[in-house]
């Protein structure tokens, strides 16, 4: 619907605009812009409004992670998946899931252009995500098929990971 609304703005610009003997305004060239950058976002965002998207690559969003301390939430996905699609709709704009991706740094990531970074994580479908640290440790993964239960199950793994590995770390190092 957006996209339908900026391309009927875009076309009547474009007609009402000096293009055609070369000279755009700055509105058209404005207008234009606007209407390619929203575009480019929904994309890249999933058509997603629901989860507080960083990014917009995995080096951003480590950076963030490192300042904030919280865990990073990376989600693989196809533009062109449908399963993505409908991981989106039905998972990823589910009230709970909302609530725990409010506690992580969350980025979006294309499958095929960031390929070996899903490789690194063993990741070989999508959707697929995984819950990592800001140094890079795994807390939890899971790739297609993937419910709301799972994502959810693997919120609270992460989570656990997380509470258990510091008092890990302090008792080793009481102990030298």
């Amino acid at each position: 619907m957006i996209l339908d609304d900026l391309a009927a703005q875009f076309r009547r610009t474009w007609r009402q605009s000096d293009h055609r003997q070369g000279h755009w305004s700055a509105r058209s060239l404005t207008l234009g812009c606007a209407a390619c950058a929203t575009f480019l976002a929904t994309i890249v965002t999933g058509c997603n409004q629901g989860v507080a998207w960083q990014g917009p690559t995995y080096t951003d969003a480590r950076e963030v992670a490192q300042r904030s301390g919280q865990p990073i939430f990376v989600y693989f996905r196809n533009w062109y998946s449908v399963d993505c699609t409908r991981f989106e709709e039905n998972v990823l704009k589910d009230p709970a899931v909302l609530a725990e991706t409010r506690t992580m740094v969350c980025v979006p990531l294309d499958f095929d252009w960031d390929r070996p970074l899903a490789q690194q994580w063993r990741l070989t479908a999508t959707p697929a995500f995984v819950i990592v640290t800001a140094d890079g440790r795994v807390l939890a993964r899971g790739q297609n098929p993937l419910t709301r239960e799972d994502l959810l199950a693997a919120f609270r793994q992460a989570r656990s990971a997380l509470t258990v590995a510091p008092s890990t770390q302090s008792t080793s190092a009481d102990q030298r």
